[in-house]
């Protein structure tokens, strides 16, 4: 059978393979806290299977895409006209003028997307996009199950990290900004979020490449003397998991005063 997908799928009519398959999978997302809230990940122990001509036209749409909206931005920074048709606040225009200190104003973005009969986009997340530590080490339990072992033995294959893209892209934004010789991330949420593993699954990962990192609520930020600090530690990188910078800056919160500012000055 040349047709791996058809051939995962035979597999699986071995029931206790599929059973043994399952379990496992079950299993090992209690294990690495790959749930959201109180339900896991996946429930599937059918793995998304690509061949390597259609990654390369995702990556290639993707890159054209990327690409129109990098221009775009240009655009609509130096035309004030273009900026009207956004209907920004002034605080929220403010924002959006400040110099960031390296090339791209959001170093990392996802561009969420399916296929049909091409690739198909849904929508541009460029607020620090969640969901790259769940899918690597879903993707470590993968590896594990029965009958993947079994698909491996008669396809090569291979998964896709990106962990280390998402690291490698504040790094290299970092070392542009040049305020510094090593970076302190802060993963910046609300307290209580059903996303919360996963902020400890990027600082558990951060910290094995050498990279202090903290998590903390944006009301707990402060400023002090032009420095943002976050649990004592004076911040210079921050990620955003989750929705916390459309609320931040708004109102006489400490986050206001501490979040705001460090959007303006990169510091």
């Amino acid at each position: 059978m040349k047709d791996p997908v058809a051939a995962y799928h035979a597999l699986l009519e071995d029931e206790r393979l599929a059973a043994a398959s399952a379990e496992q999978l079950a299993a090992g997302q209690r294990e690495r806290s790959l749930m959201f809230g109180e339900r896991p990940l996946c429930v599937a122990i059918r793995p998304q299977l690509m061949t390597r001509r259609r990654y390369e036209r995702a990556v290639s749409a993707a890159e054209g895409v990327h690409s129109a909206l990098a221009a775009l931005e240009k655009a609509v920074l130096k035309d004030d006209e273009l900026r009207l048709e956004l209907g920004l606040e002034p605080e929220e225009e403010r924002l959006a003028l400040a110099e960031p200190g390296f090339t791209y104003s959001s170093p990392s973005v996802r561009l969420d997307s399916f296929f049909a009969d091409e690739v198909r986009f849904v929508e541009y997340n460029a607020e620090s996009p969640a969901g790259m530590a769940y899918s690597d080490n879903l993707a470590a339990i993968f590896a594990s199950l029965p009958v993947m072992k079994a698909f491996r033995k008669r396809f090569r294959g291979r998964f896709l990290p990106t962990r280390r893209r998402q690291l490698s892209a504040m790094l290299h934004a970092f070392k542009q900004w040049g305020k510094g010789a090593r970076p302190v991330i802060a993963i910046v949420d609300w307290e209580g979020l059903p996303t919360a593993p996963e902020f400890e699954m990027f600082k558990s990962f951060f910290a094995g490449a050498g990279v202090k990192t903290v998590i903390c609520d944006p009301r707990s930020l402060e400023l002090r003397r032009g420095r943002l600090y976050a649990q004592g530690s004076p911040v210079k990188g921050a990620t955003r998991p989750g929705s916390c910078a459309t609320h931040t800056w708004r109102g006489p919160s400490a986050s206001s005063t501490a979040f705001g500012p460090s959007c303006c000055t990169r510091r």
